[in-house]
């Protein structure tokens, strides 16, 4: 399920940025590029955070401690981009909304196949 997140997430922000880009929208395209690249990692270390987690029973404390920094450093880095003018926020979200919506459907998917 996870695999097929990535692959279809690379897929759909590959496609809209190549459109954007072809349509003259370079900072939406880097944004869309970002946002996406952003989102991906985030779930990445979020995957990465609850297998390592299972079975502590301090897990719930680490979790939300490592959350919570994942959180920061994708705050930073969007400010620092955003500050020195190489993204759109409008990309960002459109990136982030592209994952966080393959998350959604796959999720769907995979409970519809355990019913």
């Amino acid at each position: 399920m996870i695999k097929r997140i990535y692959r279809n997430s690379a897929l759909l922000l590959i496609v809209s940025t190549a459109v954007c880009a072809i349509m003259g929208k370079y900072r939406i395209s880097a944004g869309l590029l970002v946002g996406g690249a952003l989102s991906l990692a985030n779930l990445k270390a979020l995957v990465w955070g609850v297998t390592g987690l299972m079975g502590d029973q301090k897990a719930a404390g680490k979790l939300i401690f490592f959350s919570g920094l994942r959180f920061m450093i994708i705050l930073m880095a969007l400010l620092v981009l955003l500050k020195l003018g190489l993204i759109n926020l409008i990309g960002v979200v459109s990136g982030m909304t592209v994952v966080f919506t393959l998350i959604i459907f796959e999720g769907l998917r995979e409970a519809r196949e355990l019913n």
